[in-house]
C-alpha cells in the first residue's frame, strides 16, 4: 500500500478494503478486519520523501473493520500534538 498516496489528501481517515482475485476471474471486494493484540495496531511515524514525516494510526472500527488515520507533514504532526495536549489538559 502506498501510504504517501493516501496522505496526499491531507489529514484523513480511511476504511480499508481488499480486492480478492480468484483463478475463475471473480474479484470480490471485502472489508479488511483488524486483528487486535499487543502492538498490532500501534501508531507509527514514518519518513516520507513527499511530506517529510507521515503519522499513521491503524485502528479497529466499532464493527471490527480495519481503518487508518493519516497525518502528513509538519502540519499533520502539529494537529495531532495539539489534540493530544488538549485532551491531556481537559
Amino acid at each position: 500500500m502506498d501510504l504517501s498516496a493516501l496522505a496526499a489528501a491531507g489529514t484523513a481517515t480511511w476504511d480499508l478494503y481488499l480486492r480478492l482475485r480468484f483463478r475463475d476471474g471473480a474479484s470480490p471486494e471485502v472489508t479488511a478486519h483488524a486483528r487486535t493484540g499487543e502492538g498490532l495496531l500501534r501508531r507509527r511515524a514514518l519518513p516520507s520523501a513527499r511530506h517529510g514525516v507521515l503519522l499513521v494510526q491503524p485502528y479497529a472500527t466499532h464493527s471490527g473493520a480495519l481503518a487508518l488515520r493519516t497525518a502528513p507533514g509538519p502540519r499533520g504532526v502539529t494537529t495531532v500534538v495539539r489534540g493530544r495536549i488538549r485532551r491531556l489538559l481537559h
